[in-house]
């Protein structure tokens, strides 16, 4: 009965500024929703006319308070003269809340803090909805999920298991998401998109490496399938090379070549057919290989060349020498002719 009176008489401290505030004291006991005079206390009056006030609970040091100001209704605690938290909702408008929140958890450790410890496949938030497809199981969403963090029947290698994943669900069917793999300890965490079917198409591991149709990349970029590219550019780390046109450059005998090939099956340097089936091909590596082997053969076909123009030089000088013997016979033989012809008219 004390407490009673104590409130009522709060009531009219904090209501006394206001000339027309009234207190009145229905002792329904009972709330109804759809009547706001269905309340113990109301402050206002029987004309439905609404007034500014509040209630304070003080203690220590800190309080809390129920207000009402214009449109707007609030409930804040304090600690001295600043609030710690505030709920704050307008008739008809929306609400804003200051301070951290806790869900399932008393002692909130950020501005949102669902304190719940999920089982694994259960659906923690959901960020937004659709229209389209919402009635149908779990419905359309943006939402995050819990999994695991110890192997299961089906999933035993730490690194493939999935802790937290945030999904897109499409007529309550998972067909995208964006999974934390929470690796082979407290650091180590990789992650992996899944679409079309909600399987993995690509992941990046713990160490930065990216796999696109792989779930074990060993490179930075490690792609199972076709790469369909406008252009590529590759650093190289290896001088191009460029001193095989050096004067000094031991470069070997088109026999020593051919003596290798017919050895080894493949052009020196070059790796063989079974090496690339086995390790696969260095396309920075190969590049300036090839291009070595091409600037080698830009030599052999200039010497080449150089040999062609000598032999065409000495068989000119051979046809010259012909054509200038073939002038002498035949002088010579229409000499004998003539020589002959006047023998014979002498006789």
């Amino acid at each position: 009965m004390k407490s009673y009176v104590l409130i009522l008489v709060m009531l009219s401290v904090c209501c006394a500024s206001y000339a027309q505030s009234q207190i009145i004291t229905t002792g329904n006991n009972l709330v109804d929703p759809t009547n706001p005079m269905s309340a113990d206390v109301v402050i206002g009056s029987t004309a439905g006319t609404r007034h500014d006030g509040s209630i304070m609970w003080w203690s220590s040091g800190s309080a809390s308070r129920i207000s009402a100001t214009g449109d707007v209704f609030n409930f804040s605690i304090w600690s001295s003269t600043t609030p710690n938290v505030t709920l704050a909702s307008a008739v008809g408008g929306s609400s804003s809340f200051q301070g951290k929140l806790g869900i399932g958890t008393p002692t909130p450790q950020a501005w949102l803090d669902i304190g719940t410890t999920a089982n694994s496949g259960d659906l923690t938030a959901v960020l937004s909805r659709l229209s389209e497809g919402n009635t149908n199981n779990g419905g359309t969403y943006l939402g995050i999920k819990a999994y695991d963090s110890q192997p299961t029947a089906t999933t035993s290698n730490l690194s493939d298991i999935k802790s937290f994943a945030i999904e897109h669900s499409f007529y309550g069917i998972t067909n995208s998401s964006v999974n934390f793999l929470r690796g082979q300890g407290r650091n180590g965490g990789s992650i992996s998109f899944n679409t079309n079917d909600n399987s993995e198409k690509m992941r990046i591991l713990y160490n930065g490496n990216v796999g696109i149709g792989t779930k074990s990349p060993d490179a930075k970029l490690t792609v199972s399938g076709t790469i369909h590219s406008s252009a590529v550019l590759v650093d190289q780390n290896v001088p191009t090379p460029d001193y095989v046109f050096d004067k000094e450059y031991d470069l070997a005998t088109l026999k020593e070549v051919k003596t290798y090939i017919d050895k080894n099956h493949h052009l020196p340097e070059i790796p063989s057919a079974a090496e690339v089936a086995k390790d696969g091909i260095n396309l920075g590596e190969m590049n300036t290989k090839l291009l070595k082997k091409i600037e080698e053969l830009t030599l052999y076909l200039i010497e080449k060349d150089k040999e062609i123009k000598q032999e065409n030089l000495k068989l000119q000088s051979q046809q010259s020498q012909m054509a200038a013997m073939k002038r002498n016979n035949d002088a010579r033989f229409k000499k004998l002719k003539i020589q002959i012809s006047q023998i014979k008219s002498n006789n």
